[in-house]
């Protein structure tokens, strides 16, 4: 169904946030990436992006993955690397220095006064790029079947 835009079901199928309609080089690309191992050195945040991100030239994923997200405050502090994810594969890895409610306060550029109210129950955060030798470990590999996203776009791992 997916090759035929306007097309759907009721409800979306298992897995259907991984999947979807995909170019054969997407394809190829996908599955020939590294698969990290369940067993990783970092306690992770990992955050399913919008996956429009990965189709431009130059992804701004730190503004994608720092707000706005329904999560676990005490468990978000807890996380060394905050991980932007589309498709199943990380594709940037960031320090999150702070955490903060998600107010025009706060986030002055990116959220106004009227959509506040929207925002009140949510978190996002201010940070910058892991290191290299971070990003090295964790950048373009795939996640393991047991820690994709289904429904959340939040998951922790080492957490």
């Amino acid at each position: 169904m997916d090759c035929y835009p306007g097309l759907s079901n009721i409800q979306g199928g298992h897995g259907s946030a991984d999947f979807g309609p995909m170019h054969s080089i997407q394809i190829i690309g996908l599955y020939e990436l590294e698969e990290l191992p369940l067993e990783v050195p970092h306690r992770l945040l990992l955050i399913n992006v919008n996956r429009s991100s990965e189709e431009l030239d130059r992804p701004d994923y730190y503004s994608r993955v720092r707000l706005a997200w329904r999560l676990s405050i005490k468990k978000a502090e807890q996380a060394e690397y905050v991980c932007a994810v589309v498709r199943g594969v990380v594709r940037a890895v960031f320090v999150a220095e702070k955490w903060l409610p998600a107010t025009h306060e706060n986030f002055p550029d990116h959220i106004s006064l009227a959509e506040e109210a929207d925002y009140s129950s949510r978190f996002g955060f201010v940070g910058h790029e892991a290191p290299a030798e971070v990003q090295e470990i964790y950048v373009n590999k795939r996640l393991p079947n047991e820690m994709r996203h289904i429904q959340n776009p939040i998951r922790y791992w080492n957490i």
